[in-house]
């Protein structure tokens, strides 16, 4: 998983996990079989590493029903959204992050006429980041000393939440693992996806196999969840409750300690009042992908 808003969800969202480990040292040998330890607590790459992830994650024609004082309309919703993040790392304790780019469009249909939706941006793109973890805690700002504005600082308060939470260490842990190997993760330590928070519910993960990808070994694993939450509800609009349900699959770098790609398919639902006066129900398909790759100094 990755922590991100990179674990798996990162619109899920998928984040990486971030300390220092010796190449090669979270592989052991017990019985007749390798155990490996896929996570260490707030773990980052060599000093010098640069990661490129690439996300997309894509939601069609998501069937709605809602009603808006006296009115009832339904129709579906399409939704797309693509990023791409550079994250160097500049110490065992210190990154570099940089939003490259971050675009989310859609449209909706109702009575057989389709609306665009306004293209959505991050107040981030583009500007460099320097996360840091002093005395057991992270804290974010931007590289150039510009003081963010109140949407910087915004998204800059979701980098620490994520850093805080460390979402790859809360769904793999330090426990040596095998294939065939199957163990349960508390929601809470995982990654809050989209803008709910207060994840609760199910979510279970089993090691799969060790597997070559592009020549680099990885344990292959796949995570079933079954994940609650609630939005914050801003601007008049009540709390929305939010279910995301599911399979991700990745392929996790025995070495790095890192998912170098993510599927995630599920179902995504929503209920509650995003406006005032405006109630709506939710629900249809999403697909979540991610790709990290690694450029060692």
């Amino acid at each position: 998983m990755k922590h991100t808003t990179s674990g798996l969800f990162a619109g899920i969202v998928l984040i990486l996990a971030v300390g220092e480990q010796a190449r090669g040292a979270n592989v052991t040998k017990e019985g007749d079989g390798e155990a490996i330890v896929l996570a260490r607590e707030h773990y980052l790459p060599t000093a010098g590493t640069i990661i490129t992830e690439e996300s997309a994650n894509t939601m069609v024609e998501a069937a709605f029903k809602a009603t808006v004082g006296e009115q009832e309309i339904a129709g579906t919703m399409t939704r797309n959204g693509t990023g791409e993040i550079t994250r160097e790392i500049l110490s065992a304790n210190k990154f570099r992050y940089l939003l490259e780019s971050k675009t989310t469009t859609g449209r909706t249909k109702i009575n057989g006429k389709e609306k665009a939706s306004p293209e959505k941006t991050d107040p981030l793109v583009g500007i460099p980041v320097i996360l840091e973890r002093k005395d057991g805690k992270w804290s974010a700002s931007l590289e150039n000393g510009d003081h963010p504005s109140a949407e910087q600082k915004a998204s800059l308060d979701k980098q620490v939440a994520a850093a805080e939470k460390d979402s790859d260490f809360g769904m793999y842990g330090d426990t040596p693992r095998k294939p065939g190997d199957k163990w349960d993760v508390d929601p809470a330590k995982l990654t809050d996806f989209g803008d709910a928070v207060g994840i609760t519910g199910e979510c279970r993960v089993e090691f799969l196999e060790v597997r070559k990808l592009h020549g680099v070994r990885c344990a292959v694993l796949k995570a079933t969840f079954d994940l609650q939450g609630k939005t914050q509800g801003t601007g008049g609009a009540s709390k929305m409750d939010i279910r995301m349900k599911g399979e991700a699959v990745s392929h996790r770098s025995i070495a790095d300690m890192i998912d170098l790609e993510v599927v995630m398919d599920g179902t995504f639902t929503t209920n509650g009042s995003p406006k005032p006066q405006m109630t709506m129900h939710m629900e249809g398909p999403i697909r979540v992908t991610a790709k990290n790759t690694l450029k060692k100094p």
